[in-house]
């Protein structure tokens, strides 16, 4: 169980702007259930994508989420064990982006994610 090492719970941010974000508030009761902080500002999204599920080539996603993802104040975790939350895991894409964020920018010790849901994939 990695819940006691957790450092900070990171949301992704949303690909549309809605007046409840369904990630926001369950990585909020996440946070609260496991006594977690949580940090809705530390990752910041440069720029709109469009909907990810709708790109079915691999390279197309990729070109799409270069560069979207920054950190607010990259040293602030630095070291530290961090929780990704997303509510939908289609082909990672989104997540392996942030997570390489993380690593690079960030330099956290260890990204884990949590999914609400998984689409299928067409190939």
């Amino acid at each position: 169980m990695v819940t006691p090492y957790l450092d900070v719970i990171i949301p992704v941010p949303p690909s549309n702007q809605r007046d409840i974000q369904p990630v926001y508030e369950i990585a909020s009761l996440l946070a609260q259930g496991i006594n977690k902080k949580i940090d809705f500002n530390f990752l910041l999204k440069n720029r709109s994508t469009p909907q990810l599920k709708a790109m079915h080539d691999p390279q197309e996603r990729q070109r799409a989420l270069s560069g979207v993802f920054s950190l607010r104040n990259p040293a602030l975790y630095k070291g530290k064990e961090v929780l990704l939350v997303d509510d939908l895991y289609r082909s990672g894409s989104t997540l392996k982006e942030i997570t390489h964020v993380l690593y690079e920018q960030g330099q956290v010790s260890n990204v884990y994610v949590v999914t609400l849901t998984k689409t299928r994939v067409n190939r």
